[in-house]
């Protein structure tokens, strides 16, 4: 590249190309010392050293790059031709840096080896357009090999307090008067000197307020080199302190997702679980591994609890159905009072037991009568009773009631019916009626004869 109008080498050579003895040109000289004076301005109180540009060297200065930088920017840019292993240009710096590290805590106030400082003019009151950024690279690599737009390497001494910290941003919103309304921390590769972190933990990105509360990032188990196993992501820590974490995301399917009531660590937390896998089963509800205290899990709709979790079983609320979908409803109709319905609630069919074929029995609603039937409803099942008791709420009638007795088959009113006095019941032809308060051998017991109101004794033993 042509930096300027001859080089320096050959003005104050003091041979010249054959050999011979050569004068220094006075004019050469001052011409190269204007253009090193235009480019080049050394600030003697601090030693710093700052590049200026001005519009009539910038063409002669300058060899730019094309493709992406072809734009006015490009008058300012520099264009290298490098080989060879980590090579730098020839007028890059490289900078050793040594300090006490005497200074406060924060970017405006620690030590540094290098630093930048750029702002709009008039930054507080300006009402300008446009983008301005401190710092701008980039770089492009061919198929084959690594690259990387930085490489950062911090090495911290372990034990005693502070931390280390491989990238740090601070963003602010400032008013009028340059007073912080609004500020935002992000971290990459972080690692806790002492504190809730240490035990070889670190957190590989997060992003904070000022205040110390962590909104949301990730935890790296601290490796001897670069880099370390992910474990978790997690958000809601206070002063990155992982007993305070809200929320967390493990790489380990057996932790999980979860809401943590309290943490410890992996092993001792309470939480409530989004989802992790056991034995190849996805489970959701509360977890409190080691010193966690078991917690209850609830179900809400609109605010209002629906379902339960105790230690004796799912808890229903109170005016909630057991419901399946297009079947029916099972629901609490008192305390100890259950009703079984069809799924428009307004009535049912019947229970079965065990089966649904004729090798079951079920219990049958019909009207008002609950009846014994085979599963499938083909026909009447049988009952086996050690006692059964017919019309018990009825008190005994005075010549018995039609349709109050121990009924048979479809014949209508043919069974065994009971009363005080002679029978005045029309029932079917057969039917015998049982006498309470019979005092003789013909009062005892009857025998319906014509399918109406004729009832003849049966004689009895005594």
């Amino acid at each position: 590249m042509v930096a300027f109008t001859k080089p320096g080498f050959d003005i104050f050579a003091p041979t010249d190309g054959g050999g011979a003895p050569r004068q220094v040109v006075n004019a050469e000289a001052q011409t190269w010392a204007a253009e090193v004076e235009a480019n080049v301005t050394i600030n003697n109180d601090d030693g710093g050293l700052t590049r200026t540009h001005t519009a009539a060297t910038q063409a002669v200065d300058y060899e730019p790059f094309g493709g992406l930088f072809a734009s006015a920017a490009a008058a300012n840019s520099i264009k290298l031709n490098l080989t060879g292993l980590h090579t730098g240009p020839r007028f890059a710096w490289s900078l050793a840096f040594e300090t006490e590290g005497k200074n406060a805590n924060g970017p405006g106030s620690a030590a540094y080896a290098l630093w930048y400082h750029g702002q709009k003019t008039n930054y507080l009151t300006s009402t300008e357009p446009g983008e301005v950024d401190l710092f701008y690279g980039l770089l492009n690599q061919g198929m084959n090999g690594d690259c990387a737009g930085g490489l950062i390497g911090v090495n911290k001494v372990d034990g005693g307090t502070g931390g280390a910290i491989a990238f740090e941003t601070v963003v602010t919103r400032v008013n009028s008067s340059g007073v912080s309304q609004l500020s935002n921390d992000t971290v990459i590769n972080f690692l806790e000197g002492a504190g809730g972190l240490s035990s070889g933990k670190g957190i590989g990105v997060f992003s904070e307020a000022r205040d110390g509360t962590i909104g949301l990032g990730f935890m790296a188990s601290a490796g001897t080199d670069f880099g370390g196993a992910l474990d978790y992501w997690f958000g809601g820590s206070q002063s990155r302190n992982t007993t305070t974490i809200g929320l967390l995301f493990s790489t380990d399917v057996s932790i999980g997702a979860r809401l943590l009531n309290s943490w410890t660590d992996e092993s001792n937390n309470e939480a409530g679980l989004f989802g992790r896998w056991a034995a190849n089963v996805f489970q959701m509800g509360t977890d409190s591994p080691g010193s966690g205290t078991t917690r209850e899990m609830e179900l809400v709709r609109d605010g209002a609890r629906f379902l339960t979790s105790t230690n004796t079983g799912p808890q229903l609320a109170t005016a909630m159905s057991l419901r399946f979908s297009a079947r029916g409803n099972f629901s609490p109709a008192a305390d100890g009072v259950f009703t079984l319905y069809n799924n428009a609630f307004t009535g049912f069919d019947r229970l079965q037991l065990g089966g649904t074929t004729s090798s079951f029995p079920a219990i049958k609603r019909n009207a008002a009568v609950a009846e014994i039937k085979l599963a499938d409803d083909s026909a009447y099942a049988a009952l086996n009773a050690g006692a059964i008791t017919v019309m018990k709420g009825t008190a005994v009638p005075a010549g018995g009631t039609a349709g109050a007795g121990l009924m048979f088959s479809t014949t209508a009113n043919l069974g065994v019916f009971f009363g005080s006095g002679a029978p005045t019941l029309s029932a079917a032809k057969g039917s015998l009626y049982i006498r309470t308060d019979g005092s003789s051998t013909t009062t005892r017991a009857y025998v319906n004869t014509d399918g109406g109101t004729t009832w003849t004794y049966l004689t009895a033993g005594a």
